[in-house]
């Protein structure tokens, strides 16, 4: 009877570490979804993944299925390094304590060898796996940071995210506007701009690509992860417009040259697209025409949005240790600081043009700041050090 109570037992606790071990690979298959719409800029995921990824773990080692608890526990790692103190909070409130042990374990420095060890055994075990592989590795090289470790695991780490599938093509999707209008002069502007702003996402994605090359270098592990979402980003065939809000210079800098390309390259459409509103009118097609013109109307639009961000919002100066707060730009065109600001230096006329804003002052000077920067909320002015930034 004892021996038969005893094989009970253990069948027990064996069916107990299976079903533990499919209730933590549900739990990890979860927050992997989550990971990757994380990945391609839906913050909102990260903390759901977290918090997916510590049960996993948890249950993992219950079942003592250590190589999956860490592959977890990797992927935990990843999410809390992408939280703001606001996920953060959201992440451990009401955490059981078991839960806040796997969140808060320390690693020692001794470990580096054995964590990237493990991260490359992954690696080889799994050669489609490129971004949990990234993952693993971004993990050794944040975790281990100055060593020689830290710095081998930065460059595998970069190495797969540059392994993970974009489209390549980046000739961007026709909209529907421009679809339904059956105009062969339409179609000869529409083919020539399309092509030009292909041409100019690749030469973004690649100037991106160096950028990433260049602040993994540098240990920015999270930067070059945030430019690698907008090389993602930039694949989708309907985004044309670039994301601006990056730390890295090398990648702001990449933006504002994409943009200018992608200006050049809206201005020569709206011309053409002119032309074809011309030239269906001269023929009698009336309706035609006016929906060309539309769409010509539809291409001016983000100067609208710029607008409509530098006069809604308030702004602060910073110039020589001093702040000033206010709502400087005004709907008729006129721009001033207030206060004691109102002499020739502080304030002017401005307007949207070129994909810049151009700014006049009373006194003479003339500025032009990229569309980036006012989406962006912050641009430095070239003249009196001034600096300015969106504050609500």
């Amino acid at each position: 009877m004892r021996c038969i109570a005893a094989g009970l037992l253990c069948a027990a606790v064996l069916c107990a570490g299976i079903a533990s071990a499919s209730e933590a690979d549900t739990l990890h298959a979860k927050g992997m979804e989550l990971l990757k719409e994380a990945m391609v800029g839906d913050n909102a995921r990260v903390v759901p993944a977290a918090k997916a990824f510590i049960k996993a773990t948890a249950l993992y080692e219950e079942a003592e299925s250590f190589d999956k608890a860490q592959e977890s526990r990797a992927c935990l790692y990843w999410c809390k390094k992408k939280m703001t103190v606001n996920d953060a909070e959201a992440f451990v409130k009401g955490m059981p304590d078991k839960y806040k042990d796997i969140s808060e374990a320390k690693v020692d420095a001794e470990e580096a060898q054995e964590y990237f060890d493990r991260a490359k055994a992954f690696a080889d075990k799994n050669p489609e796996e490129h971004l949990l592989t990234a993952v693993r590795y971004f993990e050794v090289a944040d975790r281990f940071k100055g060593s020689d470790v830290s710095l081998k695991a930065q460059d595998l780490s970069l190495a797969a995210m540059q392994k993970i599938k974009t489209a390549p093509n980046y000739k961007p999707a026709k909209p529907e506007a421009i679809a339904a209008i059956a105009s062969a002069e339409v179609e000869k502007a529409w083919e020539p701009y399309s092509e030009a702003v292909a041409t100019a996402k690749k030469k973004y994605v690649v100037d991106l690509e160096k950028a990433i090359k260049y602040e993994s270098g540098k240990g920015n592990l999270e930067e070059a992860m945030g430019i690698k979402k907008e090389i993602e980003r930039m694949a989708d065939p309907k985004v044309i417009e670039p994301g601006s809000e990056f730390k890295s210079k090398k990648a702001q800098h990449a933006a504002k040259t994409y943009q200018r390309s992608l200006g050049k390259a809206q201005k020569t459409y709206a011309r053409k697209l002119k032309l074809a509103v011309m030239a269906e009118t001269k023929k009698g097609n009336l309706e035609v025409a006016t929906a060309v013109s539309t769409v010509v109307k539809a291409i001016g639009r983000e100067a609208a949005d710029i607008r409509k961000i530098l006069v809604t919002s308030r702004w602060q100066k910073n110039e020589d240790g001093q702040q000033h707060k206010g709502k400087f730009f005004r709907n008729d065109g006129k721009w001033a600081l207030g206060g004691e600001y109102t002499g020739g230096h502080g304030g002017g006329t401005w307007k949207i043009e070129d994909r810049h804003l151009i700014l006049k002052y009373r006194g003479g000077y003339v500025e032009k700041v990229p569309v980036a920067d006012i989406i962006a909320g912050a641009w430095k002015s070239k003249f009196f050090g001034r600096e300015f930034v969106r504050v609500k």
